[in-house]
Parts: structure tokens; C-alpha cells; sequence
């Protein structure tokens, strides 16, 4: 990764997507909430309106861990969402009440290394490393990138990395980007992750594509197995 292909991926996702300010509020129990909920769910089934959590008695961790699994139940099927992530839910919410209370995430965060509190979370049944770092990311942990499938197909095809290449080198790749172009972490995982979705899935649209610019000169790189 030089600094020169970082500038160009940042001044390519900012000239499609618009400017990298964009404001992220401060987060709280009830956006990581939205996150363990939509992750993995296509974009468009999203749900809108949250207000059913703090009309569930959800609203703190405490809360969430006091209420007992017909409220979660209930809370769940009237927002549209399955059964699944229930117990996820509630063991997430056990970890939020007994580390980070009612202090403000991101600075009770800044007290341990990034690894800690990767480690922490991913022993936690349930979370993947993706939505560890993506938990971590939205509650402004510090520079890490939570790798999903579409990112990591932008990587290959790009031929920037191989598809042998560690979890870690693929973090410490877009944390560079981000790092050396100049670009918020987080605007930068949500705009690669659009990218992903709309133009690198299994068939990729390299034609519509905005990084297309930067594919090898040979074309997309294929690779045999699905990232």
C-alpha cells in the first residue's frame, strides 16, 4: 500500500459518495443495538423507526438485561426481526452493564488496547471478529476496520492482497488507507461496504464500478473460492 493508491481510494469513494465529514453521533447501548440487528441483513430491510426499543423497556443495558424473554420476544416480532439474536442481545447487554455502565463508551473504550476489547468481544458466543470490530468501530474504539465479504472482494480484484493473507493484514490494510489518505475510519468502511454491495458481489459490475480506474490493467484479478 503506498500513499499515493491511499490518496487515489479516498478521493475516488469521496467524488461518488460525497465528502468524508459527515457527523457520527455518539453511540450508546441502543446503537449497538441496531447494529447486532441489521448485521448481515440486507440494506433495504432495514428498520427506520427504533422508537420500539425504549417503548420495550430496552433502552439502557440494564435494562435489557433485567427484561425477561417474553419482552424480548414481543419487542423483536413487532420490529420484524426473528428470534435469533435474542440471547446475543442479552449476553452483549451483560457486557455492556458490567464494563462500560453509564459512562461514556468511547472514553471507558480508550482505557484498554484495542485488542483487549476485541479479545473481550469475541469471546463473547455469538460475535463474529466482523461484528466485534464493527461494534468497536461504531462505538468509537479506535482504528479498526470490520472485514465483510464485499471488501475483501474489492481487495482481491484489485489484486492488493491475497486471499492466503491474515485477518490482521487486511485490518491493517484499510486502516492505512484511512490513515494515510486522510479519511474518516468509519465513513471509509460504509462507503467501501456500498461499494462491495453494489459492484463486487460473486458476479462482479466492474464497468459500473467507481474503482474501476484502479483495476490491474489486466482487468479484475478472479480467485477460485469465495473470500
Amino acid at each position: 500500500m503506498t500513499v499515493q493508491l491511499a490518496y487515489q481510494i479516498a478521493e475516488i469513494l469521496e467524488r461518488h459518495f460525497g465528502k468524508t465529514d459527515e457527523e457520527f453521533p455518539p453511540a450508546g447501548w441502543t446503537e449497538l443495538v441496531k447494529v447486532v440487528l441489521t448485521h448481515g441483513r440486507p440494506m433495504s430491510s432495514g428498520v427506520r423507526d427504533w422508537s420500539w426499543i425504549g417503548r420495550s423497556g430496552l433502552e439502557t443495558a440494564s435494562e435489557a438485561v433485567a427484561a425477561g424473554t417474553p419482552v424480548w420476544e414481543t419487542a423483536l416480532e413487532s420490529a420484524g426481526f426473528s428470534q435469533k439474536k435474542r440471547g446475543l442481545l442479552v449476553r452483549l447487554a451483560v457486557w455492556w452493564r458490567d464494563e462500560i455502565g453509564d459512562d461514556e463508551p468511547a472514553v471507558v473504550l480508550a482505557g484498554q488496547s484495542l485488542p483487549h476489547w476485541q479479545t473481550q468481544l469475541r469471546s463473547i458466543r455469538g460475535v463474529s471478529w466482523e461484528l466485534a470490530d464493527l461494534i468497536l468501530l461504531t462505538l468509537g474504539a479506535g482504528p479498526v476496520f470490520p472485514l465483510d465479504r464485499g471488501s475483501r472482494r474489492i481487495v482481491l480484484r484489485h489484486g492488493w492482497l491475497d486471499l492466503d493473507a491474515e485477518y490482521d493484514e487486511w485490518e491493517s490494510f484499510f486502516s492505512r488507507v484511512a490513515r494515510e489518505g486522510s479519511v474518516d475510519l468509519r465513513w471509509l468502511w460504509k462507503r467501501t461496504s456500498d461499494v462491495g454491495r453494489r459492484f463486487c458481489g460473486p458476479q462482479p459490475k466492474c464497468e459500473e464500478c467507481p474503482l474501476r480506474a484502479i483495476l490491474p490493467a489486466g482487468g479484475p484479478i478472479p480467485f477460485d473460492s469465495e473470500p
